[in-house]
């Protein structure tokens, strides 16, 4: 999935590159909305929003 990571470290704008079947898509999303992450610092030494691949990796038992 491709997302932003905001100033404030939240995730928004997500956006699905590869759906996965039997729900695990949905549950993707829902973790990483979850994630509070540190931002990326600007040229102006301030946060920034930038946008991100992130890639969740799942294990069945």
């Amino acid at each position: 999935m491709e997302a932003i990571v905001r100033g404030d470290g939240t995730i928004g704008d997500i956006q699905i590159v590869k759906p996965l079947p039997y729900g695990l898509t949905e549950a993707a999303i829902a973790a990483v909305r979850k994630w509070k992450l540190k931002p990326s610092i600007g040229p102006d030494g301030k946060p920034a929003a930038v946008r991100e691949i992130i890639q969740v990796q799942f294990q069945l038992f």
